[in-house]
């Protein structure tokens, strides 16, 4: 896998909108579903079978009947490499999610998927001076399949900071196009002690191809 070389590596259309894993993912598993269709070819040529008998399970080829172990992968993909024509096993996978394009009136349905969330968020205000502080934040979203729990939490969590940071303490002062507040002394960003307790819940629907083919790839 190359990443990060614009010229050796096809377009995409980046990894904005949270769409990494679920884009990445599936394009992970469209490309080993063609790599082991042409591992159970080589191993039915192999050993004079249908490529409807073989299945691969834990790392080996094995009887699609009866789960008996026909030959190691590796061993087979060694064997496949060092014969006396080599031969590697290579595919490329390119993964574009269902969409309907936008019409001249910019009307369509260019996901495939879209998180939904909503934050219910208890403060204390003090009415002499008008300070608003966040006390807590309950969040719910629904997020599909969770592979990264740390990671979503983070996500969701510095959304919610972010949130804060725009409501109560950012202001970008810009006066005849010149910026008045332009370092962190001036302009305001929440810090960890402003950051209020959270209690996040992700919840599984929508969309979620990527967790269906995990369930049903070897």
């Amino acid at each position: 896998m190359v990443n990060n070389d614009t010229a050796i590596t096809p377009w995409d259309v980046g990894v904005h909108a949270s769409r990494t894993t679920f884009i990445a993912g599936n394009s992970a598993i469209g490309a080993a579903k063609k790599a082991k269709t042409k591992i159970l070819a080589v191993a039915a040529r192999k050993y004079e079978c249908a490529e409807s008998d073989l299945d691969l399970r834990g790392g080996f080829v094995i009887n699609a009947a009866s789960g008996e172990v026909v030959i190691e992968l590796s061993k087979l993909l060694r064997n496949l490499h060092f014969q006396d024509k080599a031969e590697l096993v290579m595919t490329t996978f390119y993964y574009e999610p269902p969409s309907v394009h936008q019409d001249k009136g910019y009307k369509g349905d260019v996901s495939a998927a879209y998180a939904w969330g909503a934050q219910a968020v208890e403060v204390e205000v003090d009415t002499d001076t008008g300070m608003v502080k966040m006390t807590r934040v309950t969040g719910a979203h629904d997020v599909g399949r969770v592979l990264n729990r740390l990671g979503i939490e983070g996500q969701i969590e510095g959304g919610v900071v972010m949130g804060q940071g725009y409501a109560l303490t950012e202001d970008l002062m810009i006066e005849n196009g010149v910026m008045k507040n332009p370092n962190f002394r001036d302009y305001k960003l929440v810090t960890a002690p402003e950051i209020p307790e959270m209690d996040i819940r992700e919840e599984i629907s929508g969309f979620s191809a990527i967790s269906a083919s995990l369930r049903t790839l070897h």
